[in-house]
């Protein structure tokens, strides 16, 4: 057999693992992102894998995919957003600090009720409790809804 013929398959092969090899590395930095940076990624990749086919009609399927998309996620940024995640945080702090307040409220009532030796007062101060925790979580619930009504899906 002639020794161009046996490096064919090799240089085949070779080209295959290049191939799937930086697809797999481009798909990899996609997984890093999330919602619309994702989205445009993966799109992105589908783009660079249809212009090397020189796949045309796909090509500008595609090119259009991603206009429509970079345009939806002008538009309305998701929840995976930085901006959506900080406002997230920040709206989990709140909360926390204010269930830690209550918790700090509901100690120095029950020190208190101790110290005077009233029964009735540490009741109070149970209910006392246990209302501020519901309402504080009910304020969160509200301002999470809100939150997310301004950043759709």
């Amino acid at each position: 057999m002639n020794q161009s013929f046996k490096a064919i398959p090799v240089i085949v092969a070779t080209l295959v693992l290049a191939l799937t090899t930086s697809s797999s590395f481009a798909a990899i930095n996609c997984m890093s992102l999330t919602g619309c940076e994702r989205a445009i990624c993966e799109k992105e990749q589908e783009l660079n894998e249809a212009q090397a086919y020189n796949d045309i009609s796909k090509v500008l399927g595609i090119q259009n995919s991603l206009v429509h998309l970079r345009t939806g996620c002008a538009n309305a940024p998701d929840r995976s957003s930085a901006k959506y995640n900080g406002k997230l945080a920040e709206l989990k702090k709140e909360y926390q600090d204010d269930l830690v307040d209550a918790f700090d409220d509901y100690q120095d009532d029950i020190k208190e009720a101790q110290r005077e030796g009233k029964a009735a007062k540490l009741q109070q101060a149970e209910q006392k409790y246990d209302q501020k925790v519901q309402t504080v979580t009910a304020e969160y619930h509200e301002k999470l809804a809100n939150l997310n009504a301004l950043y759709p899906n």
